[in-house]
C-alpha cells in the first residue's frame, strides 16, 4: 500500500480497501520520500503485521486457520441465550427427538412432523363390537351418527386405516372404507375418498386379522378442518361382523 500524496500531522487515517486504521499522537509525515511516525496505532485484523519502507506502509494479514465458512459446518451447534424466531417457522424434516422437557405456551401449536390418530371404534381387551346386520348400502359405521369425528389435517400429507377385524366375519365384499367431508352431514354417501388412490379400504369378510392400508397421499381437499367417517358396505343384511380397534392416522 504506497501514499505518493504528502500526510503531515495526521490523527487519524482510514486506509482505503482494507480494515485497518492507522491513527497516530504526534502524526505522521513525510520528508521527500521518507515516511516517519511519531506515536503510532495500527488497529485492524488481528495478526496483522505492519511495517514502514520510506513512504511504503506493507500491511500483512495472514490467513486464519479454523472456523466455518457456513452455519451448516458446525455439527454441534450451542446457544448462548433464548432462541426468538418472532413470526418465522422452525422446519425440520425427518425425525427429531427432543431430549428434555418441551413447555409451550400460546395456543394453537402445530408441531411439524408430529403425527395424529384419529379412533373411531375402541373395543375393550374382552368385548369387540358387533355390526348387526351389516347392510348392503353404503352406511355410517355400525350405523350410529356418533362415530363421526372432527380433526384438522392442514399439516398432514398421508393417511393410513388400521383396522382389527376379530371374530365372526362380514358378507362376502363387504368392507370398511376411511372418508372425509368439509361439512358435517350424517348422511354417509356425502363423504368423499380421501386419497389418491381412492378411499383406505379395509375387506371385512375375514377373522381375527389386523389390517393397515399402509400410507396413502391425501387429496388436496382432505388437507384442513374436516369430518372424518367411517363408512361400510358390501353386507347382506344378515351377518354380524365382529370388529377391533378402527383407527386412522396422519403423518
Amino acid at each position: 500500500m504506497k501514499f505518493d500524496a504528502n500526510v503531515t500531522d495526521v490523527a487519524s487515517l482510514t486506509v482505503s480497501g482494507s480494515p485497518v486504521m492507522i491513527s497516530g499522537v504526534g502524526g505522521i509525515s513525510v520528508s521527500g520520500s521518507n515516511l516517519t511516525k511519531g506515536s503510532l496505532n495500527l488497529v485492524g485484523s488481528r495478526g496483522a503485521n505492519v511495517s514502514i519502507s520510506g513512504k511504503t506502509i506493507t500491511i500483512d494479514t495472514p490467513t486464519v486457520a479454523g472456523g466455518i465458512s457456513a452455519v451448516v459446518q458446525d455439527t454441534s451447534p450451542q446457544l448462548g441465550g433464548d432462541l426468538d424466531a418472532q413470526s418465522h417457522d422452525i422446519t425440520s424434516v425427518g425425525t427429531e427427538t427432543v431430549n428434555t422437557s418441551l413447555t409451550v405456551s400460546g395456543v394453537p401449536v402445530n408441531i411439524k412432523g408430529s403425527r395424529l390418530r384419529v379412533v373411531f371404534a375402541n373395543a375393550t381387551n374382552t368385548t369387540a363390537m358387533t355390526w348387526t346386520n351389516m347392510p348392503l348400502a353404503v352406511t355410517l359405521l355400525f350405523g350410529l351418527t356418533s362415530t363421526i369425528q372432527k380433526a384438522d389435517t392442514t399439516q398432514f400429507n398421508e393417511v393410513r386405516f388400521l383396522v382389527n377385524k376379530a371374530g365372526t366375519a362380514g358378507a362376502s365384499g363387504s368392507a370398511l372404507r376411511l372418508r372425509y367431508s368439509t361439512t358435517f352431514t350424517t348422511t354417509a354417501t356425502s363423504y368423499l375418498d380421501m386419497t389418491v388412490v381412492g378411499s383406505p379400504n379395509v375387506a371385512t369378510n375375514n377373522t381375527n386379522t389386523f389390517t393397515d392400508t399402509g400410507w396413502q397421499g391425501l387429496v388436496s381437499g382432505a388437507k384442513g378442518d374436516i369430518f372424518l367417517a367411517v363408512v361400510g358396505s358390501g353386507g347382506d343384511g344378515t351377518t354380524d361382523p365382529i370388529l377391533g380397534s378402527i383407527v386412522a392416522e396422519f403423518r
